[in-house]
């Protein structure tokens, strides 16, 4: 979001040596990598309380050993932090 982008110019449908660059948004960065910062604090939280139990998380997915007091754990956590979350299983 917001970044630089490059593409390559097709001519009557050849690929060009040309580009075309877009310049990135240096706002909108800033608001991206807050983002990622604030998911990574709560993820890091959610981590921290499963302890043993956690296996993994991505950008937005946590991973963790499928218990009723997890599931508790985890969901309870992101009520009382006024976070949106599914839990698929």
């Amino acid at each position: 979001m917001g970044s630089k982008k490059k593409y390559q110019k097709i001519q009557k449908g050849v690929i060009t040596d040309d580009y075309y660059l877009e310049k990135g948004d240096e706002e909108l960065q800033k608001v991206y990598t807050l983002i990622r910062y604030t998911c990574y604090k709560y993820m890091a939280r959610v981590k921290k309380m499963l302890g043993t139990d956690f296996l993994a998380y991505k950008t937005d997915a946590i991973y963790y050993m499928n218990t009723r007091e997890n599931k508790k754990l985890v969901r309870e956590f992101f009520k009382e932090n006024d976070l949106l979350m599914k839990q698929l299983t």
